[in-house]
């Protein structure tokens, strides 16, 4: 590991994004990751944040219930202000305008 000039707390580190449990022991350990690998590791290393920070059994058996009723779950995600309130907004506006047309 090696600490990052100018950017306070921040620390590179070099890993096997294809040896899974090491990377996903490494991941466990940060807030933020920040990949600069070419496209094709992209979606690998998707995979991995997203089963350390959002995946949990509770939260994926609710995703696997909402599936079956066709509905969509937009848990917190940590960036509010914003993203939640800007979803919530743009999802009603839009059903607003669609039941003019209904």
């Amino acid at each position: 590991m090696q600490i990052v000039e100018c950017i306070p707390d921040a620390i590179a580190c070099q890993l096997d994004v294809m040896d899974h449990d090491s990377f996903y022991k490494y991941i466990n350990q940060v807030d933020i990751v920040i990949s600069l690998l070419p496209p094709s590791f992209h979606s690998t290393i998707a995979n991995v944040c997203i089963e350390v920070f959002y995946v949990n059994d509770s939260m994926y058996k609710l995703h696997e219930a909402a599936k079956d009723c066709d509905i969509t779950l937009l848990g917190e995600m940590g960036l509010d202000p914003g993203i939640g309130h800007f979803s919530f907004s743009f999802s009603f506006s839009f059903v607003l305008i669609m039941s003019l047309f209904i």
